[in-house]
């Protein structure tokens, strides 16, 4: 029984210390390439033609994911953003956010302002969207950041080819060394 207990404190302790250096890296924690396969294969909304791909996971009643789109707005850097529409809350679904599942970029203007009006109801694609964050992606961001998923969530490679998670909002500084990092 003594050996389970200290098995049990010495897993404890690596998973704190995951997390922690995880959380350490203001370039985010580094994730595995199973992150960059799904996000590659979700719904997005497109913006930037021109720079480095940077993929941020939102939700549209999320004010972090309205404040991470003021931040992106303002950033002086030319970078190619997908927008992921990320309908799921805790294992519940968004009925907000997946109604941008297909959506434009004005609709998800509309949507952070508030207007859901011009928006037609989540669908089929909105629930098989929450169904790929849940299964493909849920698992490893928790394995990369020690934290479950949360939005917004910037997902890029960096200039290294390594995948890099940055969970929650960031300020303009932050943004900016993303950016520069991103490739």
């Amino acid at each position: 029984m003594t050996s389970f207990l200290r098995s049990l404190r010495v897993a404890a302790v690596l998973v704190s210390g995951a997390a922690s250096a995880a959380s350490a890296d203001p370039l985010g924690a580094v994730g595995d390439e199973s992150i960059m396969s799904t996000i590659h294969g979700l719904s997005s909304i497109r913006e930037g033609t021109g720079g480095p791909q940077i993929w941020i996971l939102f939700a549209a009643t999320c004010e972090k994911s309205a404040a991470m789109r003021k931040a992106v707005e303002a950033s002086p850097t030319r970078l190619r953003v997908s927008w992921v529409p990320a309908p799921v809350d805790g294992g519940r679904r968004d009925p907000a956010t997946a109604r941008l599942v297909g959506a434009d970029i004005e609709g998800m203007t509309s949507a952070f302002a508030g207007d859901l009006s011009r928006l037609p109801p989540g669908g089929e694609a909105a629930e098989r969207q929450a169904l790929a964050i849940e299964s493909g992606l849920s698992r490893p961001m928790f394995r990369a950041t020690g934290r479950p998923l949360a939005t917004p969530t910037i997902v890029y490679r960096d200039a290294d080819g390594l995948v890099r998670v940055v969970r929650g909002a960031v300020g303009a500084d932050l943004f900016a060394r993303i950016a520069l990092d991103a490739r």
